[in-house]
């Protein structure tokens, strides 16, 4: 087993200076702000990983706001994930005052939360054209429940074909789902219980990494589902790094929202230890499973990620961005088909 050694820059950069650049100097005060309230307010706990291996090891000490947010990764599945994390009590009060503030201060005003919804419903195109395959099968209406779905956007393209289920903690979010015909509950997985049916598919769309209890989390989850209900989860895949994604750089993932960092395929094998089988995945991640109720083994993929990222690092300290760059002036109606037979683009 090769050990994951980063460059000083995930250990030394300056508290408070962000890698990437805020879009105005009002962020850069919300999270100083958010900084104080957090060590002020905020009780931290231990986080162990979801495989049940107390065997791992630090891997970095900064999130890419410049922070400090110590990352380890599993020696015995390969999972990335926070060190430690706020209680319970703490995260919820986070998501119900501070994140979108921080990261969708757009929403402050009714015009504004219309547009954050239509911006989602654009992406709810993509998303049903992934899921058609699967969800052309079932009889309609079927029955959709979205975990931590914001306004509810992602859904907007089933909404002539199923019963819509949002789940979240942003009042005014929930608000604004409600006027567009959306059923909405206040919470997360925990709370799937309130609905008094099993869904036939569940959205967890840049979700799975924000969960801190994951175990709990799928419990709760499998327990609310049937034989044959659908997931489809959608996150940043570790391992699209090395194709390009964020220019290649793993340090442009790490921010306190997320506790939790997958691969493609440690997030595969992690639902399969969860009775889901998947259908269909890819790198970026955007994965199709269904609920089978039949568990798997543990599948250790720690030489994967390590090999992934150093990979991504490789490529980013050589510049690779650039050449991407530069071979999409020089032949654009090509690079697509050029990038493909690079081995590892």
């Amino acid at each position: 087993m090769v050990k994951l050694r980063l460059s000083s820059r995930y250990y030394k950069a300056p508290d408070g200076v962000p890698l990437i650049p805020h879009k105005s100097s009002e962020t850069s005060q919300i999270l100083n702000d958010f900084e104080v309230y957090q060590d002020t307010y905020y009780k931290k706990v231990k986080i162990k990983c979801v495989c049940g291996s107390e065997d791992s090891y630090q891997i970095s000490s900064r999130c890419r706001e410049g922070f400090y947010f110590p990352l380890s990764i599993c020696k015995s599945c390969g999972l990335i994930k926070a060190m430690e994390y706020w209680d319970e009590n703490s995260v919820n009060d986070y998501y119900s005052n501070w994140y979108r503030k921080i990261y969708d201060s757009e929403e402050s005003t009714e015009s504004d939360t219309e547009r954050f919804y239509q911006g989602q419903a654009e992406h709810s195109k993509q998303v049903k054209k992934y899921l058609s395959e699967f969800t052309d099968k079932l009889n309609q209406p079927y029955t959709i429940f979205d975990i931590g779905g914001a306004a509810g956007g992602v859904m907007d393209a089933f909404k002539n074909e199923a019963h819509r289920y949002l789940f979240d903690f942003n009042h005014s979010l929930l608000a604004a789902a409600e006027h567009k015909g959306i059923t909405t509950i206040e919470g997360g997985l925990e709370s799937l219980g309130k609905v008094d049916k099993k869904p036939d598919l569940v959205i967890l769309s840049h979700v799975l990494e924000h969960v801190v209890d994951i175990d709990r989390a799928l419990k709760d989850l499998s327990h609310s589902l049937k034989e044959g209900s659908l997931l489809y989860v959608e996150l940043p895949g570790v391992d699209s790094l090395k194709l390009g994604r964020r220019k290649f750089d793993f340090l442009g993932d790490i921010h306190k929202p997320h506790v939790t960092y997958f691969s493609s395929k440690v997030l595969e094998n992690l639902l399969s230890r969860y009775g889901f089988k998947v259908l269909k995945s890819n790198a970026i991640i955007e994965g199709i499973f269904e609920y089978t109720g039949e568990r798997s083994d543990l599948v250790n993929f720690h030489d994967n990620v390590v090999s992934d990222i150093k990979s991504a690092e490789f490529r980013r300290k050589l510049g690779f961005d650039k050449f991407k760059n530069i071979l999409s002036t020089i032949f654009p109606k090509n690079i697509k088909i050029f990038l493909k037979n690079i081995r590892g683009w």
